[in-house]
């Protein structure tokens, strides 16, 4: 009975993650809130943590900070008790993200470095490039440009030497290096955002390439917020003139498409 509980987390977790990665929502957080369940029963200390970290990011996309609070507060204790540093670093990162988004700085900053912190300790330099960013974004806030552009240049610096081999999110990372760097008035910063955009789009075509079925490709495309905007993004500095070949499907979006909020502007 154990060894079945378990696949079912297993199983339960990837589908989750499945549907976060199409940008359906709704269905990754009804799938990880079933897994919480299960981990909670179970007393799966770690499992608990990791829906609730997965829960809370699913709850920042959605633009919903409260609720991505509770999950990644939960899972930052849980993580704290059982020494999962890993774990960790992951939800200080999504935590940063939901604090910048919501305007506390202070605190955004305080998850960043942290997170920083224990990446470097662990040695995990790939997973060094999503809270990068994040701080590149808070410098930028707290109008230290000088430091947000070298942070933002640096990642860019790894994504186009190293890969994204590591990157939790390397798309959207890219996205933020974009808008970033593309509104610095420092000099070769118009070069590290097309640099930025080059890189996302890239990474964006080899992952729509992969997905063989058309509608969970189309779904890949248009739902997931930062995929969406990097190719309006891209769609705009080639003047839509771009032959329609690699894959067809990224030339398909409609010029109306709502983009994703910025977090690199204050709050209202």
């Amino acid at each position: 009975a154990i060894g079945w509980r378990y696949s079912e987390l297993f199983i339960l977790g990837q589908l989750g993650n499945n549907y976060f990665d199409m940008g359906d929502y709704a269905s990754a957080q009804n799938y990880h809130q079933q897994a919480l369940a299960l981990c909670k029963e179970s007393m799966d200390q770690e499992g608990e943590a990791m829906s609730n970290d997965t829960l809370g990011l699913i709850a920042f996309f959605q633009h919903r900070a409260a609720t991505a609070r509770m999950h990644l507060h939960a899972a930052q204790k849980l993580q704290m008790a059982i020494g999962d540093k890993h774990g960790l670093a992951y939800t200080l990162t999504h935590l940063g993200f939901v604090e910048l988004e919501a305007d506390d700085l202070d605190a955004a900053m305080l998850a960043f470095r942290e997170a920083i912190r224990l990446r470097e300790e662990m040695g995990e330099q790939a997973a060094l490039v999503d809270p990068r960013i994040g701080l590149a974004a808070t410098y930028w806030r707290l109008h230290q440009a000088e430091e947000a552009i070298a942070e933002a240049q640096a990642v860019v610096e790894w994504l186009e030497t190293l890969g994204e081999d590591g990157v939790e999110l390397p798309i959207y990372v890219c996205l933020l290096c974009y808008k970033l760097l593309a509104v610095a008035h420092a000099s070769d910063c118009t070069t590290w955002a097309q640099a930025a955009l080059h890189i996302g789009h890239r990474i964006l075509q080899a992952r729509a390439a992969s997905i063989q079925d058309e509608d969970l490709r189309q779904m890949f495309l248009e739902q997931v917020p930062y995929n969406r905007e990097i190719i309006l993004l891209w769609q705009q500095q080639v003047g839509n003139c771009v032959p329609r070949k690699d894959p067809p499907d990224l030339w398909l979006l409609d010029h109306t498409t709502t983009s994703s909020q910025s977090i690199l502007t204050s709050a209202d």
